[in-house]
């Protein structure tokens, strides 16, 4: 799936041999050519605009009053991890993977640093074990190869990295273990029990980080790592189109490639000619492909096809690959069909009701994954010594707010008819539109200008009684007019 996104569609179905179809060589004068496939990537288009709809509404993150420090923290934390780019790209590997890997780390440095969240290499992270109540798996492994020169045997050694999570009697514990690979090449997925266990100073050599050990308490009643999946049928994850629909890219493949072969054709007319112009040699004066006919003059052949029923069969190619990976084509950028688009927001969310249920859908597994890991992070930050004394942790409340990208305007009219309605609260209304962070200023300085135009209307109705901008002066002090203003006498 990851080549189908990259749009390495001649390997993955050609060169793999997955396609149905045949897909020709094209002719041209200097020979053939490699045989045409063309594609419109519109899984790519699919996968990115349903990344969009769930994460590029930043993800809001909450605890009770009282715990202003933890919140604090996770701000800081949410900083330093490049958190909402990293939610965005595990909800795409979600789509193309089924499930993408989160794991809490501390921060590299001193080994005072806080917690960090990481988005793993869903190639290099398995989920071992049964899940747990809560639909996360019990046991993770991360598997890569290092490789060192050994200068004193003269080669290069390959070794295998396991780090293993896990929760013991005692809480959550990370393992780290090293193997041996011979020959240089290494199956991630090769059974441990082949292999030789070496230990990891011996592995890792002068890399080996400090502090480095076998097995490491973490602290929390959880493994380090969350699994975020935008669906699951009988506990698995699901990516968003499965292998076994594959042909329904081939089909679109297929159809593309066949219109532009046609339209190839089409715009390359034939020659004929009179059968005497041939030489005795069987050489002709052109430089093109021609026809001999022994009782016409010269003259081009144009090939004609019938095209609508070609482009009637793309467009239903096109639609049912859509239809699979619940996207509107609308949310693409054209109809289909009538190759419009849709001309106002809420034509576009009629259309898009599917997706927007899909993204919802998503929302039932995201969004406890995501609490759990960032009550974790808490857990280990507090836990990690850079809060002199740690600070409390309370369970991490996470909202998600899926919706189809749209017009400033359109959200700044929703809000207004929310506040108008008593659905919501000013804060809230200016979180929506330029988040957490900026609200409270944002307020401040709206509630500020908000109390200097009413005292300025004050003043304006009530005069000296409240103060006249005109003669700030105490009461009982009369300013005498500038020189350059119009006497009142002369005035009268």
């Amino acid at each position: 799936m990851e080549r189908l996104y990259r749009g390495e569609w001649f390997e993955a179905l050609v060169c793999d041999r997955r396609t149905q179809h045949l897909f020709r060589h094209m002719e041209r004068h200097g020979g053939r050519i490699a045989p045409l496939l063309e594609k419109l990537n519109i899984f790519r288009l699919a996968v990115n605009m349903h990344a969009d709809i769930t994460g590029l509404n930043p993800v809001t993150l909450d605890v009770p009053g009282e715990f202003e420090a933890q919140w604090e923290r996770l701000r800081a934390i949410r900083a330093a991890s490049l958190f909402d780019a990293a939610f965005h790209e595990a909800l795409k590997c979600a789509s193309l993977y089924g499930a993408a890997p989160f794991r809490v780390d501390r921060a590299p440095g001193s080994s005072g640093g806080g917690a960090v969240v990481t988005l793993d290499d869903p190639a290099e992270t398995f989920a071992l074990g049964e899940d747990g109540p809560d639909g996360q798996p019990t046991v993770w492994e991360r598997r890569w190869t290092v490789r060192r020169e050994d200068a004193a045997a003269r080669r290069v050694r390959t070794c295998l990295r396991v780090q293993r999570h896990r929760v013991s009697g005692t809480g959550g514990v990370v393992e780290e273990e090293a193997y041996a690979v011979d020959g240089g090449g290494c199956d991630l997925l090769a059974d441990l029990r082949r292999l030789r266990r070496v230990a990891l100073a011996e592995a890792l050599g002068t890399n080996m980080p400090a502090g480095l050990r076998d097995s490491t308490p973490t602290g929390v009643p959880f493994p380090l790592l969350v699994r975020i999946a935008n669906s699951t049928w009988r506990g698995e994850p699901e990516a968003r189109l499965p292998e076994a629909e594959i042909d329904l890219i081939d089909q679109t493949a297929a159809s593309l490639s066949q219109v532009a072969r046609a339209m190839a054709q089409h715009a390359a007319p034939k020659l004929r000619w009179p059968e005497r112009l041939v030489g005795e040699d069987g050489v002709i004066d052109a430089t093109i492909e021609a026809f001999a006919d022994p009782d016409k003059e010269a003259e081009y052949i144009e090939v004609k096809f019938a095209f609508e029923p070609m482009l009637r069969f793309l467009d239903r190619a096109l639609q049912n690959l859509a239809t699979a990976m619940e996207i509107t084509p609308a949310l693409l950028g054209v109809e289909v069909q009538s190759g419009q688009a849709a001309d106002s927001y809420r034509k576009l969310a009629l259309k898009a009701t599917q997706t927007l249920a899909a993204a919802r859908r998503g929302v039932l597994t995201i969004k406890p994954a995501l609490e759990r890991l960032w009550t974790i992070a808490s857990a280990v930050d507090s836990a990690s010594g850079l809060t002199v004394g740690g600070y409390d942790v309370a369970p991490v409340e996470v909202i998600l707010r899926p919706e189809i990208p749209r017009e400033r305007i359109d959200a700044v009219e929703e809000q207004e008819a929310m506040l108008r309605a008593g659905l919501t609260s000013r804060f809230r209304a200016i979180a929506e539109l330029h988040g957490e962070d900026q609200a409270e200023v944002i307020l401040a300085e709206i509630e500020a200008e908000e109390g200097r135009a009413a005292q300025r209307q004050q003043t304006a109705l009530f005069g000296a009684a409240f103060g006249d901008p005109r003669n700030p002066e105490p009461s009982g002090t009369v300013v005498p007019p500038a020189d350059n203003a119009p006497d009142a006498g002369a005035a009268a």
